[in-house]
């Protein structure tokens, strides 16, 4: 008498919400389900892999035994991500005695379950010795990582690169580049998160079958910053911005080198680092001002206050620390680099102690070197072995000194 109590009705009314347009029956007399769209009826097997995946999985929960533990391997198979979460999430409440253990590599499926055991399979060994490690995300030394970003740590069977911005960011585009073969990037966004998740990576006491490592941009960061830093497995680039290594010498040469001949080649890079000059001698006081505004925050962020007193106390403490903070000194110096670099033509120099980031990689590179500077020397990088290596030889020792003494 009503039908949608019967495991047909209950597969029906699951279907419809996810696929209203295809209608589920029986084939009474050959004893199988039809499918059928606007009163047309067609063969099983003639519905997408998606759509019979989806039937699959809700015939089999749904014809389940009470109580029943059900083991899903790769879940998500042949399901597009907009359907996967909801799919699982109906069917657990419609099965709501049973328990589901989901096998999965695919991270977007398994953070979009809630309430929730997370396992890891650290090792397997044949026949059955098993490693299984249980992850809490909320405990003190994995706290900081996200249950998404955890997850791809947890699959990754080699090395840990962080770095800064974000996925479709030049920093994860060049560092994959040069470093994809023996590690896998992780783009974190700023240089703090950088820091702070290769710390707590080689700190955690679960994530010990692997190591991790950080590159910062050198954001005209001290040499006594740079040696803390890479005490904790992160590496400080020489350059201030990463576009800069588009532009070093060997990187312009292998561009312009697919469509100009040698001489048109040298006359375009001497016009383009002349330029260079200029602008960065126009740009003199900003260029102090922000270096000066990095040292003030840098040493504000790491300033404590030593005792606990009252107010006024620890006001005339701090403006003690203050007054002894040696700024001007600070500044002299930089701007006794920054005029010798200058007077002496240091191109290297320059490309270390810019910061001037799109207004020369892709403003001026694209004015004097090559339309779409900045993509055409990603290209290059990507393709090009041999300039890959003399990048990483003559810009990233201080990098493979720390892996090695690492781990």
């Amino acid at each position: 008498p009503n039908k949608s109590e019967t495991i047909l009705g209950k597969i029906n009314s699951i279907w419809n919400l996810l696929i209203p347009d295809i209608e589920i029956g029986i084939n009474t007399d050959r004893r199988i389900l039809e499918p059928s769209k606007n009163g047309h009826k067609y063969p099983l097997n003639s519905m997408s892999d998606g759509e019979k995946a989806i039937l699959y999985y809700i015939s089999q929960v749904m014809l389940a035994e009470k109580n029943s533990f059900i083991i899903i391997d790769e879940p998500e198979t042949f399901l597009n991500p907009s359907i996967f979460s909801r799919l699982w999430d109906m069917l657990e409440q419609a099965r709501e005695d049973c328990k589901f253990i989901y096998i999965s590599h695919v991270v977007n499926f398994v953070i979009s379950r809630t309430n929730v055991d997370l396992l890891w399979c650290k090792k397997f060994r044949y026949p059955n010795e098993w490693d299984i490690q249980r992850i809490d995300n909320t405990e003190s030394d994995l706290s900081i990582f996200s249950s998404g970003l955890l997850t791809e740590l947890l699959g990754s069977r080699k090395s840990i690169l962080f770095c800064e911005g974000t996925r479709d960011s030049l920093d994860y585009r060049i560092y994959s580049s040069l470093f994809g073969k023996d590690f896998i990037v992780f783009p974190i966004d700023g240089h703090n998160n950088v820091i702070e998740y290769t710390k707590a990576y080689n700190t955690s006491p679960i994530l010990d079958n692997n190591c991790a490592y950080g590159i910062i941009d050198g954001d005209l960061i001290g040499e006594r910053q740079r040696e803390k830093y890479s005490f904790k497995g992160v590496f400080t680039l020489s350059f201030n911005e990463i576009e800069m290594i588009l532009l070093l010498p060997e990187v312009i040469k292998n561009v312009l080198s697919n469509h100009f001949g040698d001489s048109d080649s040298e006359n375009k890079i001497e016009k383009f680092k002349k330029k260079f000059f200029e602008m960065v001698e126009s740009d003199k006081k900003e260029i102090i001002d922000e270096k000066m505004k990095l040292v003030i925050d840098n040493l504000l962020k790491n300033h404590n206050v030593e005792e606990i007193d009252s107010a006024s106390k620890m006001k005339e403490d701090l403006k003690n620390w203050v007054s002894d903070l040696e700024i001007e000194d600070i500044e002299s110096k930089f701007k006794e680099k920054l005029d010798e670099i200058l007077d002496n033509q240091n191109y290297t120099g320059l490309l270390e102690i810019s910061n001037q980031k799109k207004k020369i990689s892709k403003g001026l590179a694209n004015k004097e070197l090559d339309d779409d500077y900045e993509e055409r020397a990603l290209q290059v990088l990507k393709k090009n072995a041999s300039l890959r290596e003399e990048i990483i030889s003559k810009y990233f020792m201080g990098f493979k000194e720390i892996v090695k003494n690492k781990c």
